[in-house]
């Protein structure tokens, strides 16, 4: 059984749905923004991590295990990114389904 939905209570899931949706696309470019960076940051420990290897000096140790630090950092910062993205679409979702 559906329940019914006043003109008053549809018109402000629609706005709430429209500031979602902003919120949505914003955090979704961010997402990218933070994959592109974990990804430069990875492949930036990877090459460390070799010089490290063929140059066997204290400096690039410590240099390559920073760069892999801060690509394990990044690379969390997209999964909080990502999950806030599911959570707004399911909040989406939830919107909808009490819109229809």
């Amino acid at each position: 059984m559906r329940r019914k939905v006043f003109p008053r209570s549809a018109s402000r899931i629609e706005n709430n749905l429209f500031i979602l949706n902003e919120r949505l696309v914003k955090e979704k470019e961010a997402l990218e923004a933070l994959r592109e960076q974990a990804d430069t940051l990875a492949q930036m420990a990877e090459e460390g991590r070799i010089r490290a290897l063929v140059s066997d000096t204290l400096f690039d140790k410590e240099q390559a295990d920073a760069t892999r630090r801060h690509a394990e950092l990044a690379l969390q910062n997209v999964d909080k990114a990502y999950g806030m993205v599911l959570k707004l679409e399911r909040e989406r979702e939830e919107l909808l389904k009490k819109l229809l």
